[in-house]
């Protein structure tokens, strides 16, 4: 299905330092876009203080991010894509890349605007 946005939670990650660290987080959000075969064109990201990371990735298919709080041991993904990819994969890559105990996710179809304003 073309026009997924994938909408993920995780909670109780175990893997606290990829919270905590941009480097780690930007490693790894690299090796998952990878391996879902989109194509990155542009990145940023932030490396709060004194722990915590935002990763934003402009795609060619749209865009992902990542926000991270390490305290509360949560991460939130958003990942956008015009062309299909496979969001059952995509949350696997995440949960299993962030160690979570718990998840919870929503894929929104886009692209089917039906209320129109009247001129």
């Amino acid at each position: 299905m073309k026009n997924q946005h994938l909408v993920l939670q995780l909670e109780g990650i175990k893997n606290v330092e990829i919270l905590k660290h941009l480097n780690l987080l930007e490693s790894s959000m690299n090796k998952i876009l990878d391996q879902l075969k989109v194509t990155v064109v542009n990145k940023s990201g932030y490396q709060f203080k004194p722990f915590g990371a935002t990763m934003v990735y402009v795609l060619a298919e749209s865009h992902c991010t990542c926000h991270t709080f390490w305290e509360e041991q949560e991460a939130y993904i958003d990942l956008f894509c015009c062309s299909e990819f496979d969001h059952d994969l995509a949350v696997k890559l995440f949960v299993n890349l962030f160690n979570a105990s718990k998840y919870d996710y929503n894929i929104l179809s886009r692209g089917n605007v039906k209320n129109q304003l009247n001129s």
